[in-house]
């Protein structure tokens, strides 16, 4: 489950990025609202998976997946309405972002200015928190 959790965390940060970049390079202005969609149709196809049969395991790997996912489509619902327009935005540098760094083999996190190598903690396949503007924080 960890290793599924932190691959759609990079390839959340790897969409999100590439959208930017599309709008700041002028190639596609809605490319920020795209990617929304996209994030909208993706938790619908997971909705559909949930509601299918499932191990105990499977369930809770697709909560946990879900709930990140929600997460991840309101941090972009606000940077479309904040009209982020570059990768150096506070409201895109805030996020917790993951990236799989290739010259180093490895993933790293990054938030602001920071940039620490993930640690591949074993934290168990569990329920998550839902994740709100509150405990965002």
């Amino acid at each position: 489950a960890q290793l599924i959790l932190i691959i759609d965390q990079v390839f959340w940060t790897v969409g999100c990025t590439d959208a930017i970049e599309e709008i700041e390079k002028g190639k596609n202005k809605k490319a920020l609202d795209e990617w929304f969609d996209f994030s909208i149709a993706q938790i619908g196809k997971m909705v559909e998976i949930v509601r299918g049969e499932l191990t105990e395991h499977q369930r809770t790997l697709m909560g946990a997946l879900i709930v990140l996912d929600v997460h991840a489509r309101e941090v972009v619902r606000k940077m479309v309405q904040v009209k982020v327009n570059n990768i150096n935005n506070f409201e895109w540098m805030k996020q917790l972002r993951y990236y799989w760094e290739k010259e180093d083999d490895d993933c790293f996190a990054r938030q602001t200015n920071t940039r620490f190598r993930y640690g591949y903690e074993f934290l168990g396949n569990g329920p998550r928190l839902v994740i709100t503007p509150l405990t965002d924080k």
